[in-house]
């Protein structure tokens, strides 16, 4: 009897491993892609009247809590840094400040005030509210705004899809916002258990579940958009406009006090990079690069930074636009981007 007991404990762990492996081989991008913690966005974040939301104190990111953010310009250099995930991971890698550093021979403090997901105008808003207390301003945007400049063309002012998230008084639909919160209950619990199948299980739930609230875009059909009856041509110079006087609005605000502004359009996966077959698996659809590139070169007043990667053939790309940590990617970021404030000083 205990050796027929012991032949079936032998035989379900035996059948356990063999379904853990299976489940780490069909996890594996994703358990690859962790080195961006992926905690649900409303656990990183507290809401912000102004900039819709900002980092909460207790995260990993050392330069993103505005609550320390003096009141006052104090001694040193200190750079206002905007945009989004991907200005705001530069932020925090701790590439720029040894460079500028080089450049202005101070010691660089950055307030790293870019946010995931963020769109203009927010980088200007939060320029208005931190301009009296930097020495000069980095805007590195131009991914996030460019969706909005290809079908459907929505309009520049439209909030950032995690504002809806974060405020479900906007979609009067808590059927919705309940399904999206279990979602993230799941990930969150699966991520803290070291097995895959737990990772595989919960990961078939939550797609089932996000079928029930990403079904229909509710923000996009109750945020005003723009005139039926423009062409898309008509759409796409009304946005151009907007995000040229963001531009041109940041320039003046600096100017009037005594700082520089510097505005770069990001570079992407879809445009001078030959991507590595890792990198093929992860960036998802390319075929935005040729809107992007459009939309870079309607904008002389940013500085374009799309080919900076055209020299490059090593994986640089994480996902979709991000660098992974241990690239070079947010070395060579950083290098392009301390090369031209110099050019321009």
């Amino acid at each position: 009897m205990k050796k027929k007991l012991a032949l079936m404990f032998l035989s379900l762990l035996v059948t356990l491993c063999a379904a853990e492996f299976a489940a780490r081989l069909l996890m594996k991008p994703e358990i690859e892609n962790t080195w961006l913690k992926k905690e649900r966005f409303i656990d990183k974040v507290r809401p912000n009247p102004w900039l819709g939301a900002t980092r909460r104190p207790d995260t990993w990111m050392k330069n993103t809590d505005i609550s320390k953010f003096p009141r006052v310009k104090k001694d040193g250099y200190t750079i206002l840094l905007t945009g989004g995930s991907v200005a705001q991971l530069l932020g925090e890698s701790g590439q720029l400040e040894p460079r500028l550093k080089k450049i202005f021979n101070k010691d660089i403090t950055i307030l790293n005030i870019a946010e995931g997901g963020a769109e203009q105008p927010r980088s200007t808003i939060a320029l208005l509210l931190y301009c009296d207390i930097v020495d000069g301003v980095i805007c590195l945007d131009g991914f996030n705004e460019a969706y909005k400049f290809r079908s459907p063309y929505l309009p520049m002012d439209k909030p950032p899809v995690w504002f809806y998230d974060m405020n479900p008084l906007t979609s009067n639909n808590y059927d919705s916002i309940g399904s999206s919160w279990l979602s993230n209950e799941l990930k969150g619990f699966a991520e803290r258990q070291p097995f895959a199948l737990v990772s595989l299980a919960t990961s078939v739930a939550r797609k089932q579940l996000q079928k029930t609230y990403s079904s229909e875009s509710f923000e996009d059909k109750q945020y005003p958009g723009l005139p039926h009856e423009w062409s898309d041509e008509e759409k796409y110079q009304y946005n151009l406009g907007q995000y040229k006087k963001y531009i041109a609005l940041s320039k003046v605000i600096c100017k009037s006090r005594g700082i520089w502004y510097e505005h770069f359009i990001q570079p992407c996966p879809a445009l001078h990079k030959h991507l590595t077959e890792e990198e093929l698996k992860v960036v998802g659809d390319l075929g935005y690069g040729k809107s992007y590139e459009k939309l870079a070169g309607d904008l002389p007043e940013a500085i374009s930074l799309l080919d900076i990667l055209e020299d490059y053939s090593g994986t640089l790309y994480a996902d979709q636009i991000h660098f992974g940590f241990k690239t070079q990617g947010n070395s060579i970021l950083a290098e392009r981007v301390a090369c031209r404030i110099k050019v321009s000083e």
